[in-house]
């Protein structure tokens, strides 16, 4: 593992399959040898484009299927719930968002606020108990100094709660993995939304043949085969508007994304949700 020895034969196939080809031209070996490289590696591609065709099915059929605006969100009525409530009200138009805490908190709910620079240097002298002020992302929020409140505060409105289902990709690297959102109204599912990923073949065959450790369980696993990196699928449903961005929650609620620079939009409209 210490010199990347499962990786060794990625190189030495592509090898042996190069010296077919030239010994094969030289004359060392019969032309028909020609036929071992060109079946070898037709043979992936092929793999790999069923593999991509049976992806791109799988991608729009949850496209199709993921709601839009399922409730309109009225911050005067609801307060909202969610797993990813820092990052969420830093992104989107959204005062504040609450989250389930765990622990020593005798609201059993954190909220989170973005706060401008001038709010920011104001609870920095005055930081009550039960409050702490957090970080920011964003390039225009580091920028103007803004930050985010978190408060042990609980949500007095209409509850609109988000729970989560984690994504299976992990067990299984050639299957679709699916996960997603369900939210819930007035204590009842009303929708639900897929997310999905997967661990795809390579562009380039890369075969692997040997052992490493798997830090994650404690112990070292075998496997043999082609490298494989996992994807996230494109599940945002084709009749989302653009200023909703990527999050289900923003496209369920109809929660426009906050006003940022062009290079934050573009990165949080490719981010995929894989939890």
């Amino acid at each position: 593992m210490l010199v990347g020895g499962p990786f060794w034969p990625t190189a030495l196939a592509h090898l042996l399959l190069l010296m077919v080809i030239v010994d094969a031209y030289n004359g060392r070996l019969p032309k028909a040898f020609i036929a071992l490289p060109i079946i070898a590696y037709a043979g992936y591609f092929g793999m790999y484009i069923k593999d991509s065709i049976r992806i791109s099915l799988h991608e729009r059929a949850l496209q199709s299927k993921n709601p839009v605006s399922v409730i309109r969100f009225d911050p005067d009525i609801h307060d909202l719930i969610i797993g990813h409530a820092y990052r969420f009200v830093e992104q989107y138009q959204v005062s504040v968002v609450y989250s389930k805490s765990h622990g020593d908190n005798p609201e059993g709910y954190f909220s989170f606020r973005l706060l401008d620079q001038k709010s920011c240097k104001a609870l920095e002298a005055d930081n009550k108990p039960g409050m702490k002020l957090m970080g920011v992302q964003s390039r225009d929020n580091r920028r103007n100094g803004n930050c985010i409140l978190r408060a042990q505060e609980r949500p007095v409105k209409e509850h609109i709660t988000f729970k989560s289902e984690p994504n299976n990709s992990w067990g299984n690297k050639g299957t679709v993995g699916e996960g997603g959102y369900v939210l819930e109204h007035r204590g009842e599912a009303v929708a639900n939304y897929r997310t999905a990923s997967v661990y795809r073949y390579s562009f380039l065959p890369l075969p692997i043949f040997g052992c490493g450790l798997n830090a994650g369980i404690g112990r070292w696993e075998c496997d043999a085969g082609f490298w494989r990196t996992i994807q996230g699928l494109d599940t945002r449903p084709a009749g989302a508007p653009d200023e909703l961005g990527n999050d289900p929650v923003a496209i369920m609620l109809g929660i426009p994304l906050r006003q940022i620079q062009s290079g934050d939009k573009d990165s949080l409209r490719k981010e995929r949700l894989l939890r």
